[in-house]
């Protein structure tokens, strides 16, 4: 069975939403399991939107409305915090959108800003020859 990530209160409104659904099927008496046969998922699917590792998709959350006797709060929950981005994507996006400050760790390469055009003819030009010197190998002979 999955845990809440805070025990503190919900921080954000997804947090809240996650916080309902486990308060609303703990009230009705049902593990995540079982709430999860009663709508057609596993209860590990639960576990996670009650952790808020997925998103509460709307036609989940008619379903669990059904099954709780909610009225529409989790359909109007759903429907309140649904991202125009993928589901993958909109937690960095709602990040990037707070976002006060972008940091960049490249350890090989100098950023954009700071290139000089020398240093950036040597990443993204032709490969320059290999420098010849004078190699005294008697097997080897260097054109």
């Amino acid at each position: 069975m999955a845990k809440p990530k805070s025990q503190d209160g919900a921080q954000t409104p997804d947090e809240f939403a996650c916080e309902e659904l486990r308060r609303h099927r703990e009230a009705a008496g049902l593990t995540q399991e079982g709430l999860g046969e009663r709508i057609f998922t596993s209860g590990a699917y639960v576990g996670q939107m009650e952790c808020g590792t997925r998103r509460l998709r709307p036609e989940i959350a008619e379903l669990i409305d059904r099954e709780l006797k909610t009225g529409d709060c989790f359909t109007r929950l759903a429907r309140a915090f649904k991202s125009k981005h993928v589901e993958y994507f909109a937690v960095a996006a709602e990040l990037e959108a707070l976002a006060t400050a972008v940091y960049d760790y490249a350890p090989t390469l100098v950023p954009g800003l700071l290139q000089t055009a020398d240093y950036a003819r040597a990443v993204f030009g032709p490969p320059a020859p290999p420098a010849r010197r004078n190699v005294s190998i008697p097997w080897l002979r260097l054109a």
